[in-house]
């Protein structure tokens, strides 16, 4: 296998990142840049200088759509890995794979295969009445705690008490499958129909309430520079910026530009 660098890795997820806006444009699926993405494009027209990945997200029934578009090309070096395509996938949402690399993650547990990728995040609908979108929320920041737990084999920087109750959680769903915590986070997130739904958010993931936007944001899609290329956006981009940053585009602390990179990139010597 051969080391792939930060300027590789940063080309290899561009290539994913445009083959995922052809498939979307070909089937009209909408989507959009967002977190740090998004940012760094509405802010740097391109990643985010200590950035080193790229986040997407997308209606739910688009997101659907795409796994099954992705998946039916067998000859393809793309797949779409998420815990209804893998057994031993426990991200909540899905990963866009090129599957002639290979990564090793230093704090997640191995995943078999898992390559260079890009995080697709599907976007739901919540409760309308206030009091169970309430509750929606206390109901999936516990289990997102939970799964957090079963799926790291290391932690940055966490207390002795802290990894001794993640090793506690991790052993007592040692039996389950490792789908389990992340396929209940799904099945309840999809339980609101993004259509049906006042207001939308990445529920499975992320910021929590701070991810909440109303579903008219996903009416109308603008194009963004990124790294010299154009891909969609929001056209309401400011409403989620401002949610998840605030005057987003300020730069942070120079101590908190810092990167974040938690896994070493390799391509596979029989690509």
């Amino acid at each position: 296998m051969e080391k792939i660098n930060i300027d590789e890795l940063k080309s290899i997820q561009l290539g994913i990142l445009g083959y995922f806006d052809e498939v979307c444009s070909s089937h009209m699926l909408r989507y959009s840049l967002c977190g740090g993405t998004l940012l760094g494009a509405i802010r740097h027209q391109g990643y985010i200088p200590w950035d080193d990945d790229i986040d997407v997200f997308m209606p739910r029934d688009d997101y659907e759509k795409l796994c099954n578009i992705v998946n039916a090309v067998p000859s393809s070096i793309y797949k779409m890995f998420t815990v209804n395509t893998k057994n031993d996938f426990y991200f909540t949402f899905g990963k866009l794979v090129n599957t002639a690399t290979i990564i090793e993650e230093f704090y997640d547990r191995p995943i078999k295969d898992m390559g260079v990728n890009i995080d697709v995040f599907p976007v739901d609908g919540l409760p309308n009445n206030k009091y169970l979108c309430s509750l929606y929320w206390n109901i999936m920041r516990i289990l997102k705690r939970i799964n957090t737990m079963v799926a790291k084999k290391n932690a940055k920087g966490e207390n002795g008490l802290k990894t001794m109750l993640r090793h506690m959680v991790f052993f007592s769903y040692y039996f389950l499958p490792k789908t389990f915590c992340a396929k209940q986070l799904n099945w309840l997130a999809r339980f609101h129909k993004f259509s049906k739904s006042k207001v939308v958010a990445v529920s499975v993931f992320g910021y929590g309430r701070k991810e909440e936007l109303p579903v008219d944001v996903f009416d109308e899609f603008v194009d963004v520079s990124f790294e010299g290329k154009k891909f969609k956006s929001i056209k309401r981009y400011d409403i989620y910026l401002n949610n998840l940053y605030g005057a987003f585009m300020r730069l942070p602390p120079v101590e908190k530009q810092v990167a974040k990179h938690t896994f070493e990139a390799y391509r596979l010597s029989e690509y």
